[in-house]
């Protein structure tokens, strides 16, 4: 998708009840790439949509107000693409607005901001001293209004799930210095606005230690900036998106080409269970559940958003794969040989397979695992019967018309005289000769020919009852062997039905372990990228606790310490759950097969063995 000419309204509030504006969500819908999500919050009239705007490589975009009244309402969004991903820039109404009056809805706005960005940009103004850390005091109450899990009550994995921070403070005009020397923003923030006070005793230092704390446990992966004005102009300050970039500060403009390039180049893509980047239709599901709990007095909970989304995609996905499966296989042209047949099932099957494999969510349960076999194994199944009904068609085709010179000598007793019956053996030899010589004929040709010789042997001995020609001993010779020809070609057609229902279970087993080989593979990439996550959020949190070891808060790193061997428990229950899940699929995933035959068992034990 081409990037957006201007940003588009996404989400407003009517009456207290946020609403998605539908031709934005179209679109978003329209959105097939991962999203990096970059949301900017803040005061209201503190400059965000200007930010914004330089963010997004535009002089306009977001309306800029040049009065006390807000000029950003609800949320709007702007998509622009960006590397291989697609950049959407997020811009919020302004909080603490007097006008509005509604401390609620700007937690709601806050709360929908974290939980559909990675990068979450916090935009105050301010002095550089703790006033700044008071209006982020928000993140004391956020646990009252995200969850993670429905049965928890906890604010304990925020760190894991919530969006990376950077912390964006306006209108600087004293240097930054700690000790008499010059410091870094990211220095600053950690160490002056960010350090908590052990010797606190009022309400107040209180509450500001607990902002603080919180800052740091919920956002592990954090920034700081801070920029001049924009321009020492006030007359210019109220029509920024006019003036041109020489009439900015230099300050201002560098820090300003810093804030771009790190935004841009560090964000990430959002993902759900830090494995599956969001898409701009998953995007607006996600808004949809979020806004949903909100608007009915519910505390959203990203566990609960995430399993639903992910059983909404996966079985998308999955009419998607059984579609793709049906598509390729019409696409052959019947009838195929049993070699052609298998050949072109197993290539379509394991392109539908690791496709599959690539764009499913993580189930647990493996559930959509169980259902895209099934599905697959009755096309199969359906797609072998029309393959087989057509190459009987064709094979009849083939000797009906063969046949036809042979009939009208059997209609016209041509047959019925003396040394008829050698010419009519003659004849029907020839008939087969030229019959096996004919191409395409699929996966009956066998079968077909030895059904048509049985139906034929009536006309056949009757042809050498007439024939004189012959001894009695002879026809009796004849007919014996005739009749064993017969049993011989009865045991074939038996075999040749085992033989196909062998070769069709065997396709089954094959198609079974290919599925399990793409799970195994999607399924040890998604851990993998888990595991990186797990060791970043583990570190954070041993950081954590050292700074609080540092800062004499016993308790507080007591309880981080716990939190700490809870997350790496969590982790280890966690592997050994999709190693069990794997197992349990290998063999319910055999139940779907069938199995006439005794070596099934042995075949899925090793299948199953191969993931153990």
């Amino acid at each position: 998708m081409a990037d957006w000419p201007a940003p588009q309204p996404f989400i407003t509030c009517e009456r207290n009840k946020f609403k998605l504006n539908d031709e934005t969500v179209s679109l978003l819908q329209q959105i097939h790439k991962p999203l990096v999500v970059v949301c900017i919050a803040g005061s209201y009239r503190t400059g965000k949509s200007y930010l914004m705007n330089r963010l997004a490589g535009k002089s306009t975009g977001f309306a800029l107000g040049n009065t006390i009244e807000s000029k950003t309402k609800g949320i709007w969004v702007w998509y622009i693409n960006h590397r291989n991903d697609g950049l959407l820039v997020m811009d919020t109404e302004g909080l603490d607005d007097p006008m509005k009056g509604d401390e609620t809805n700007d937690m709601q706005i806050l709360s929908l901001s974290i939980l559909l960005s990675s990068t979450f940009i916090y935009n105050a103004v301010g002095k550089l001293d703790n006033s700044v850390v008071d209006k982020m005091d928000f993140v004391t109450d956020i646990s009252k209004h995200i969850k993670v899990r429905s049965h928890v009550e906890t604010d304990s994995d925020f760190d894991s799930i919530f969006p990376h921070f950077v912390l964006v403070c306006r209108d600087k005009t004293l240097e930054l210095k700690m000790n008499g020397r010059d410091v870094t923003a990211d220095e600053y923030m950690e160490r002056v606005m960010l350090t908590a006070n052990k010797k606190a005793v009022s309400p107040r230092e209180t509450k500001r230690n607990e902002t603080k704390m919180k800052l740091r446990n919920y956002f592990p992966k954090r920034k700081c900036f801070f920029f001049v004005r924009p321009t020492s102009n006030d007359d210019d300050m109220l029509r920024l998106e006019e003036i041109n970039d020489d009439r900015l500060q230099p300050d201002f403009k560098s820090e300003s080409e810093k804030f771009c390039k790190y935004i841009l180049e560090k964000s990430t893509v959002k993902k759900l269970d830090q494995t599956q980047p969001v898409t701009g239709e998953i995007l607006v599901h996600l808004a949809k559940i979020y806004m949903e709990a909100i608007n009915n007095k519910a505390v959203p909970c990203i566990g609960s958003a995430s399993q639903l989304v992910a059983s909404t995609e996966n079985n998308k996905l999955l009419v998607e794969c059984v579609g793709k499966y049906k598509e390729l296989m019409a696409n052959s042209r019947l009838p195929l040989s049993t070699d052609e047949f298998r050949t072109v099932h197993q290539e379509n099957h394991k392109n539908v397979v690791d496709y599959f494999s690539r764009k499913h969510f993580l189930d647990e349960n493996m559930e959509i695992h169980r259902k895209l076999q099934l599905q697959l194994q009755q096309e199969y199944l359906i797609c072998v019967e029309r393959n087989c009904k057509e190459s009987e068609k064709v094979c009849n085709d083939i000797l009906n018309g063969l046949f036809e010179p042979i009939q009208r000598k059997i209609r016209g007793g041509a047959y019925l005289t003396n040394g008829g019956y050698n010419q009519f053996v003659q004849d029907s030899e020839d008939l087969q000769r030229k019959y096996k010589c004919t191409p395409k004929k699929g996966t009956s040709e066998d079968i077909i020919l030895e059904k048509f010789i049985i139906r034929l042997q009536k006309d056949q001995n009757t042809i050498l009852q007439a024939d004189k020609m012959l001894s009695e001993a002879e026809q009796k010779l004849e007919e014996e062997r005739l009749l064993q020809e017969q049993i011989r070609m009865n045991c074939e057609i038996q075999k040749e039905e085992k033989r196909k229902e062998e070769r069709r279970h065997d396709a089954l087993l094959k198609s079974h372990e290919e599925q399990m080989r793409a799970l195994k593979e999607s399924y040890e990439a998604k851990l993998e990228e888990d595991r990186r996550e797990f060791e970043k959020i583990l570190a954070a949190r041993e950081k954590e606790h050292q700074r609080l070891m540092e800062e004499e808060f016993e308790e507080e790193a007591r309880r981080l310490r716990q939190r700490i061997e809870s997350l790496e428990q969590e982790q280890r229950s966690k592997k050994k759950g999709i190693f069990r899940s794997l197992l349990n699929t290998a063999g319910s995933l055999l139940l779907f097969v069938p199995n006439p035959f005794a070596k099934a068992a042995g075949i899925g034990m090793q299948i199953t063995g191969k993931f153990i």
